[in-house]
């Protein structure tokens, strides 16, 4: 031990006397190990760690896709409800819309402050039971209020109930105010409750409030991939028995609903049902894009570990003179291993040191600010278990680029070796060690500029594909109209065309147009065919537009006209397709003066 603590002093001197290289070496460490660990700790997260639900085995995800696609929990209120009536493999189900959605959130009574804009979820009474979660408060939701039309109710979560509430433990009972209106208030979630499983990003936030999915075929969205369902397998049913009798009810779903065969991808391929782990289910469309940010990321670590070796080869030559003093003095070959480990573990050690505060604050980071759909329930890993990846990946970094040089001196008889210091002989083998450290450097850099490069082409790319619309000088801004004021659709219309005409007299302002969702972004999701042609049914993106938008955005016709002043609520309604529409549903034919079914109205 006392010769171990004495080699690492000496290496602490040797390294201050070379201040230079100590800090690039730990700085290349630090960034290296940090961010490494960094996706370690996300992948983590995200893929291997257990949900933190009792018995998380046994939760899985029910989707309604092709084979094709990723696992997900996406899901069809027809299928949802299908699955519910029929299906024997599972002990629970769950379902819940969609996503988040904003509200405004505020007490009632005189003094309890202003409404604050929160984000709120919808999950039907056996979602919570089928996660394992119970109320520290209160009750769930009850069958009466999870019916259509039921009662109001709401539960808060454990963050809103204790910021805006003062954690008042009378709040079970009380009404707040949602968007306007009244809503009691029927129970509390526990403190970290992982509910919402919808994925963050840089502007979402996990969900506040929580009020009945009311699930029904009277609902706009029920026939579309609008909501998530989860269940629990029942203790003695396997997966692959639970996707097998998911399998046997397929044509019993193609008899009950005629739509489905008319519902397929362009190749002909039909949706199935399907179930999946729910951590698989969760992380299905970022699964690949972790892993690959994790290669890439190790990538640069093994890179600055093969640079730094390279470093130390060539610091261990100038240094041959020394040891082969030491070696004349009697050191042994574990001794002149040891020591020039010791050098290697103090970099390492101080490289990891400061690479798990890189790693802290880049998982945070990553977290928070990654353009992927990362689960509200993923954060990242402990300290303690960054610290453990880091100590690893310093070991690791060690033995790669300490190794290095000890096996180049004392790859010969030491003594032989080391007494004729400068020999030719020592030359070359300095060389051929450095050279293939730098051969294999560059090959890894140029795999990884080339995997950038890549990268980069696609994005611009896709920033350079047109979108369809005019974006020069196009601005956008948002607006969501809620409570008593604005449940009549025509109230809705008339502020929007107040605000479209105000827009229009503003100086500066050429067009103005109202829109219920941007081109690129989600719009309601639907179903649509020819009227009597329901075996044609698909899903489309709907766009309720008023006269001016489609000039505005600068999209044109093909044929027919556009929306006008004289389309209004009581006139018959009309509708503008796009071209892959007109040729899928009338391909012989002229779609302008056919009409078609959207949801339930034509």
């Amino acid at each position: 031990m006392s010769s171990l603590l004495q080699d690492l002093r000496f290496a602490l001197r040797s390294l201050r006397r070379s201040p230079g290289f100590a800090a690039t070496a730990g700085l290349t460490l630090a960034l290296g190990i940090g961010l490494t660990a960094a996706m370690l700790s996300v992948v983590y997260s995200v893929l291997l760690a257990p949900l933190p639900y009792p018995q998380p085995d046994r939760l899985v995800g029910l989707d309604f896709n092709y084979r094709s696609e990723k696992p997900s929990t996406s899901q069809v209120g027809t299928a949802a409800d299908f699955i519910v009536r029929y299906s024997h493999s599972f002990s629970a189900f769950g379902v819940s819309d969609g996503g988040t959605s904003g509200v405004n959130l505020a007490a009632t009574g005189a003094g309890r402050g202003h409404a604050f804009p929160v984000q709120q979820m919808h999950i039907s009474r056996s979602f919570l039971p089928t996660l394992g979660i119970e109320p520290q408060l209160g009750r769930g939701f009850s069958a009466e209020e999870d019916t259509h039309g039921g009662p109001r109710a709401a539960l808060l979560s454990d963050g809103a109930w204790r910021t805006r509430f003062g954690a008042d433990p009378a709040i079970v009972g009380t009404v707040v105010r949602i968007d306007e209106e009244d809503v009691p208030v029927v129970g509390v979630l526990p403190p970290g409750a992982a509910v919402d499983l919808q994925g963050s990003g840089r502007e979402a936030e996990a969900a506040s409030v929580f009020q009945p999915l009311q699930l029904s075929p009277r609902d706009a969205g029920y026939e579309g991939n609008n909501y998530q369902m989860i269940a629990r397998l029942r203790p003695s049913v396997s997966l692959q028995q639970a996707q097998d009798e998911l399998l046997t009810l397929l044509p019993r779903f193609a008899e009950e609903n005629s739509w489905y065969k008319g519902w397929h991808a362009p190749n002909g391929e039909l949706n199935q049902l399907r179930v999946f782990p729910l951590q698989a289910a969760l992380a299905g469309d970022v699964r690949g894009s972790l892993l690959a940010l994790l290669g890439a990321a190790a990538s640069v670590l093994l890179v600055a570990c093969l640079n730094l070796a390279g470093l130390m080869v060539a610091r261990t030559a100038a240094r041959t003179r020394e040891l082969a003093v030491r070696s004349a003095l009697g050191a042994s070959r574990g001794a002149l291993l040891r020591l020039l480990l010791a050098e290697s573990a103090v970099l390492a050690g101080v490289g990891a040191v400061a690479g798990l505060l890189v790693a802290r604050g880049a998982a945070q980071a990553f977290l928070a600010y990654a353009p992927l759909g990362i689960p509200h329930l993923a954060a990242s890993a402990s300290l303690p278990w960054l610290a453990g990846c880091a100590a690893a990946m310093a070991a690791g970094g060690t033995l790669l680029f300490g190794l290095m040089p000890a096996a180049v001196v004392l790859r010969r008889e030491v003594n032989q070796g080391l007494r004729n210091a400068g020999s030719q002989g020592q030359s070359v083998a300095y060389q051929r060690t450095g050279r293939a450290l730098i051969v294999t450097q560059v090959a890894l850099a140029f795999v990884l500029l080339t995997a950038a490069s890549l990268l980069l082409h696609a994005f611009l790319t896709m920033r350079s594909t047109a979108p369809g619309v005019d974006t020069a000088g196009l601005t956008i801004g948002q607006v969501t109209l809620k409570g008593d004021a604005y449940k009549n659709t025509a109230h809705s219309v008339q502020f929007s065309q107040r605000v479209v005409e105000q827009l229009q007299h503003t100086p500066g302002i050429l067009r103005a147009g109202a829109v219920n969702g941007l081109p690129l972004d989600r719009g309601l999701n639907i179903s649509g065919w020819p009227v009597g042609r329901k075996e044609l049914r698909h899903m489309i993106e709907a766009r309720f537009v008023d006269p001016t938008y489609l000039n505005t955005v600068g999209i044109g016709l093909l044929q027919g006209r556009g929306i006008t002043a004289g389309d209004t609520a009581t006139s018959p309604r009309v509708a503008v397709i796009g071209e892959s529409a007109a040729k899928h549903w009338w391909p012989d034919g002229d779609a302008i003066g056919s009409r078609i079914e959207v949801g339930n109205e034509t």
